[in-house]
């Protein structure tokens, strides 16, 4: 078994969450073997192997960055990182139900939709948005949020604050998250 198998094997070992403000020092601390990933994405980051650069460099820079500096978009970088880690969804989020989800999903209406890729690849963060809606929503309501990544840390703080919330993966690269009350 090679170190990268291992690693899918035992995603619970790690606590690091793979986000968009997660940086390069905070992924490779604890994923260090994603160095050549992060390079892939981002060529520029070649020059890091400096040890110097890399403690100045890395601390500050966050994935969303990233991102900018490659041809890839945020959610591309945050999926494959994911994958590679063995994160690919987190308990409890994004249980696999046939027919559509469970039934406080079917059974109430989406009141409002936000679409927070835009924001996401500008570098926002959807998260105020997000909850000042949920604050909204009536009982028999539903909001809907779509993301290019499983949002876990937003479904967390929400989840905590007492809503529902359960994710479909639509297609590659497209998460629909539906919270309730």
């Amino acid at each position: 078994m090679n170190k990268k198998d291992s690693i899918r094997e035992c995603p619970e070992d790690k606590n690091l969450v793979i986000t968009p403000d997660t940086t390069i020092e905070e992924l490779l601390n604890v994923y260090p073997e994603l160095e050549p990933i992060l390079i892939e994405f981002a060529p520029q980051l070649q020059n890091l192997k400096d040890p110097t650069l890399r403690r100045s460099i890395h601390k500050i820079t966050k994935l969303q960055r990233v991102a900018e500096m490659g041809r890839d978009s945020i959610g591309t970088i945050i999926n494959r990182l994911r994958q590679e880690t063995g994160q690919r969804d987190f308990p409890g989020e994004s249980e696999s139900i046939p027919g559509g989800g469970p039934d406080w999903v079917n059974t109430r209406t989406v009141a409002k939709t936000l679409d927070a890729r835009p924001l996401l690849e500008s570098g926002q963060h959807p998260v105020n948005i997000v909850m000042e809606e949920l604050s909204r929503l009536g009982p028999d309501q539903l909001f809907e949020l779509i993301t290019p990544f499983l949002p876990s840390p937003l479904i967390d703080m929400a989840k905590s604050n007492g809503f529902l919330a359960w994710t479909k993966e639509e297609m590659p690269g497209v998460f629909k998250t539906y919270f309730g009350q």
